[in-house]
């Protein structure tokens, strides 16, 4: 599962895209309305949809089996984000286990995510660790669990009500990059309603699940190591395991056109290891300073079936009240935002039987103030293909292209201090992701990156890349 977490502060952008990007969720939202009069899909929404998808997707024959009481035993996984979890049956030991079944006959769901990651440039000797100013300038590693159980409130007599609460174990060698931390993962309450086309949740919750959609593929066994924009999160977008209070809408207009708005307390604008270190155990609800970040999205996204192929457009902004590091007077300043587009499409079937085995496309576009971040834009274009051969249908390859934008300020900073630096970053990453066995994923992967920091300026990169992903 490709959870990366980063320890910088905050991507940036120019002001101009920012109105088109706060219309993009009206306009969306607007179209959704006409084609809804003109469609009359009264078909299930919302998480019913995710569940086929992830039936289609995995390889496992054994994934209709259902715990007592008729009901799939994939309810009681995770639900309302985009990330797709593997199902039970696609886990280390199976769904038929004696402790999954009879805790599913009450409704419980018990799982645990294993995420190890090593990174490590070729090109250079490693530096000493007080040096290191980017993830791979040594071999840096790092290993993340996080147990978790939902509670299907059907028992209670709630239809489409389900309770997750997910803990939190990371350690890394380069504490920059962490943060180290042993604390809660999630835990909120999920409810849909409408027949799935409202859907509502509530409590501590890591956003980045939800919003955007920069995982290639959208799947967490994917583990995809590709270039992973961190704009979001500098901006104050939750992360695991760094979650924050937050309430999400999300409307489905029809079955593939939705608006998406969520209201949630900011990270700490130092980063994620400074607001790990002012709240240890992740349940505080509004340390001193953080504001709120409101986030809107409007989104088209059909997935791959016998007749279509897949597509997902996405387009939103985020809005934070906090007040942030201004790098031009180096006072504070608020009003920090951001402004996002993404694309993504299946341009070629590889197996009519198994609509998902394709080759896919897609690129991304952020902005955000060069004033308060960083890094003020960032471009991605992606190739990937999902089940690239008839034996491996639950393998990935991908090819990702990026380039990232240096705020000039933070140039102007560095020139104060008698340091060189880098104008931008630009970067290319190729994995694979193969399926070992049940349960289990590796993804080795090489990154070229021109500009791996702002400064001080340190040579171009290549770094080896492995994650490995396993889910109990």
């Amino acid at each position: 599962m490709n959870l990366r977490t980063l320890a910088t502060r905050s991507l940036s952008c120019r002001p101009r895209p920012f109105l088109a990007a706060a219309i993009i969720p009206l306009a969306l939202s607007l179209t959704a309305a006409a084609q809804q009069s003109n469609t009359g899909n009264d078909a299930t929404l919302g998480q019913q949809t995710q569940a086929e998808t992830q039936a289609t997707r995995q390889a496992a024959q054994d994934y209709e089996y259902e715990h007592p009481g008729g009901r799939s035993i994939e309810d009681l996984n995770m639900r309302g984000g985009y990330i797709k979890m593997p199902p039970y049956s696609e886990h280390v030991f199976g769904v038929k286990n004696p402790v999954t079944y009879n805790l599913a006959k009450h409704g419980i769901g018990l799982y645990d995510i294993d995420d190890d990651e090593f990174d490590y440039n070729t090109l250079n000797p490693p530096v000493p660790l007080a040096d290191q100013t980017y993830t791979g300038q040594r071999p840096t590693w790092k290993s993340s669990h996080y147990p978790a159980l939902t509670w299907d409130l059907r028992q209670l007599g709630v239809k489409g009500g389900q309770f997750e609460i997910m803990g939190a174990i990371q350690k890394i060698s380069w504490n920059a990059g962490g943060p180290n931390a042993v604390q809660f993962g999630s835990m909120y309450y999920y409810q849909s309603l409408l027949k799935g086309r409202l859907e509502l949740k509530g409590g501590y919750i890591d956003n980045d699940f939800e919003y955007v959609g920069t995982a290639i593929g959208g799947q967490a066994s994917s583990g995809s190591l590709g270039v992973y924009a961190s704009l979001p999160f500098e901006v104050g977008m939750s992360y695991i395991p760094l979650t924050t209070p937050a309430f999400n809408t999300n409307i489905h207009w029809t079955k593939q056109i939705y608006t998406k708005i969520g209201f949630q307390r900011s990270m700490d604008p130092g980063g994620g290891v400074t607001g790990s270190a002012r709240d240890t155990v992740g349940l505080r609800f509004r340390p001193h300073g953080d504001g709120l970040l409101t986030i809107y999205e409007g989104g088209y996204q059909h997935e791959a079936d016998a007749t279509h192929d897949q597509m997902w457009i996405r387009g939103g902004y985020m809005y934070n009240t906090t007040h942030f590091t201004d790098l031009k007077t180096g006072g504070k300043s608020t009003n920090n935002m951001l402004g996002y587009l993404l694309a993504d499409r299946e341009l070629f079937k590889l197996d009519p039987a198994k609509p998902y085995r394709g080759i896919y496309a897609g690129f991304s576009a952020m902005d955000a103030p060069a004033e308060q971040n960083s890094y003020t834009q960032y471009y991605e274009a992606r190739a990937y293909v999902l089940g690239p051969f008839t034996s491996r249908p639950a393998d990935e390859a991908s090819i990702v292209a990026s380039h990232t934008a240096y705020s000039p300020y933070a140039k102007y900073n560095a020139i104060n201090l008698g340091e060189n630096y880098w104008n931008s970053a630009s970067s290319i990453t190729g994995s694979y992701t193969y399926r070992v066995m049940r349960g289990w994923y590796m993804s080795p992967g090489l990154s070229y990156t021109n500009g791996p920091n702002i400064a001080p300026k340190q040579k171009s990169s290549l770094n080896l890349l492995i994650q490995a992903s396993v889910f109990f």
